[in-house]
């Protein structure tokens, strides 16, 4: 399987990781071959100034998912989402957020865009769901801290 990593190349983990639930289970170390490359890179794993909150939103969910779904990287999984949320959860502001890099964007800092943070979110609730379930990843006081 090859696939080009890249901020807009991540729809295709989702179709990776349905085609490796529909009988095509190969794909789940190739996946998770591409994760840790990208976790390597720290482009969208990095939580703190001058971050993109939508692309390490997608990297959480996509770990979080290959946490549910690759019980041969689970540990590796639940081992990096621990890093992820303790480091979102330093980096969060008091109002709630998190503020992005304002290079190309019509806000300054402290700011973030709606549609931006979504992303974040449903990222996180996806590494709660696995952080508080014990056959997963098991680390209720983390999830309890999101």
């Amino acid at each position: 399987m090859v696939i080009n990593p890249g901020a807009r190349e991540f729809m295709r983990y989702w179709g990776s990781f349905l085609r490796a639930l529909d009988g095509k289970s190969a794909r789940l170390s190739d996946l998770r071959a591409l994760i840790a490359y990208e976790e390597g890179r720290g482009t969208y794993t990095l939580i703190g100034s001058g971050m993109d909150v939508r692309e390490a939103g997608y990297m959480i969910w996509f770990e979080a998912t290959g946490a549910k779904i690759d019980a041969a990287n689970r540990a590796t999984y639940c081992s990096q989402i621990v890093t992820q949320v303790t480091s979102w959860n330093s980096f969060q502001n008091a109002n709630g957020y998190w503020s992005e890099h304002p290079e190309g964007y019509p806000y300054l800092e402290p700011g973030t865009a709606p549609w931006r943070s979504a992303i974040a979110g449903l990222g996180l609730m996806a590494a709660y769901e696995v952080l508080v379930d014990p056959g997963i990843c098991n680390n209720i006081p983390l999830a309890a801290a999101l």
